[in-house]
């Protein structure tokens, strides 16, 4: 993949990065069973709005935005990065060319989402758009993306389950409309993934990531330029050769072209 992706960096000056085929080894997951199934678009060969799963990425342009990783994200890096370059005039592709093989979580499907709650994986959605509310354009992309859009709908049935509990009505009532909101989501994810197990699934991660994008839009950010703290430990190493004692730079690629 590697020669591929810098002769198409070099015959493409205005790509900015390059990935290529994610290939998902561990299929047992409900998760990463559906992602293959039906993989993404921005997975699939040709122009992309992002590199999920890695990618080459050219300094010069990671240069032109600023800095290559957004700090304060527990997640959607990638995205974010792609959203600069992409407003700087930059574009993306992916090559029909198998680059990273991926094993993911095996962990047992319940597990893994709360353990994505306890390490932060499921606030960078509300982190990247806290992000960008002082960006217009890069607020308006983040609004496209469908789990966003998944996400605010998930908040607005909260409300309503509210609305509900909270009418003049009486119990019964009351039970019957609180059933019918949640239980009508149930349904209609059951017959489409043919499977309640797998629609019960999907319906438990969407409420989990929809409270994951309300803890992160209320994140405080840090700058995302700023250099990260370090403490240095040992002076020099077996070859005489100083360390550095400043501060490390925030993530920056070190050539050309960077993955």
């Amino acid at each position: 993949f590697l020669p591929q992706a810098l002769s198409f960096l070099q015959r493409h000056t205005e790509v900015a990065g390059v990935g290529g085929r994610v290939v998902e080894l561990n299929l047992d997951s409900l998760e990463y069973r559906a992602r293959n199934e039906k993989p993404a678009a921005h997975r699939r060969t040709g122009e992309v709005d992002r590199l999920d799963g890695g990618g080459l990425y050219r300094r010069r342009a990671i240069e032109s935005v600023g800095h290559f990783s957004n700090r304060n994200l527990h997640s959607y890096e990638e995205f974010e990065l792609a959203v600069r370059l992409r407003l700087a005039g930059w574009t993306l592709w992916r090559l029909a060319e198998d680059a990273v093989t991926h094993r993911g979580h095996e962990t047992p499907p319940y597990q893994l989402l709360a353990r994505r709650w306890r390490n932060g994986y499921v606030w960078g959605l509300g982190e990247l758009l806290r992000a960008s509310l002082a960006h217009p354009r890069q607020r308006w992309l983040v609004l496209q993306l469908k789990e966003t859009r998944l996400y605010l709908g998930v908040l607005a049935g909260w409300l309503l389950m509210a609305g509900v509990a909270m009418a003049p009505w009486d119990w019964p009532a009351k039970l019957a409309g609180g059933a019918l909101l949640a239980g009508t989501p149930l349904a209609v994810m059951a017959w489409r993934k043919r499977s309640w197990r797998r629609g019960l699934y999907a319906l438990t991660s969407w409420n989990l990531h929809a409270a994951g994008l309300l803890r992160g839009l209320l994140r405080r950010p840090k700058n995302p330029a700023a250099r990260i703290d370090s403490r240095v430990l040992h002076e020099g190493d077996a070859s005489g050769t100083p360390a550095d004692a400043g501060p490390a730079p925030a993530s920056a690629p070190a050539t050309d072209a960077s993955s």
